[in-house]
């Protein structure tokens, strides 16, 4: 067999990998984002019958970091936005085996994310594979732990003073 006819096999051969290659992935993602859809309006179905009132879906929030003291923009998304009652939850839906797990780092960084960037009374975690939804809470930071102590001392300190006031000065 000539060279050529060697060299140009090898190339088609390779095209034609490539090509399968890509088209197998596109395959796999459709699959995956169809999955994903169907546990999204499962989801729905689910937070209906608990009594939540969808309010939107694939909410988007604009955020920022400053990196090097250089600002970086990004966008977060949450797939639903929910309410029941006067609390407003934001909702992240999981498909599989491993996501809907809060053990699981990557849920568990999304929903910590969520819980920073979107004004919500809470978070749930709909797990469709299980048919469940989680109530998701983060214990507070040392910050926001000190900041209460301090605010409840001084309304603490508020209300002594002025019924100290009020006995003393007679009021």
């Amino acid at each position: 067999m000539p060279v050529p006819y060697l060299v140009l096999g090898l190339l088609l051969g390779a095209l034609v990998s490539l090509w399968v290659r890509r088209a197998w992935r596109r395959a796999r993602m459709r699959r995956r984002f169809r999955r994903a859809r169907a546990g999204e309006i499962a989801a729905e179905e689910l937070l209906k019958k608990r009594g939540f009132r969808i309010l939107d879906e694939q909410v988007r929030r604009r955020q920022h970091i400053f990196v090097d003291g250089e600002r970086l923009d990004y966008e977060v998304r949450a797939d639903l936005l929910v309410s029941r009652w006067w609390r407003t939850y934001v909702v992240e839906v999981k498909t599989g085996k491993s996501a809907p797990n809060p053990k699981t780092t990557a849920t568990r960084r999304q929903l910590r994310e969520y819980a920073a960037v979107y004004d919500a009374d809470g978070l749930l975690l709909a797990d469709m594979s299980a048919r469940e939804l989680y109530e998701i809470e983060f214990p507070p930071s040392r910050s926001q732990r000190q900041r209460a102590r301090t605010t409840t001392a001084f309304i603490l300190g508020a209300i002594v003073g002025v019924a100290l006031a009020v006995l003393v000065g007679g009021f």
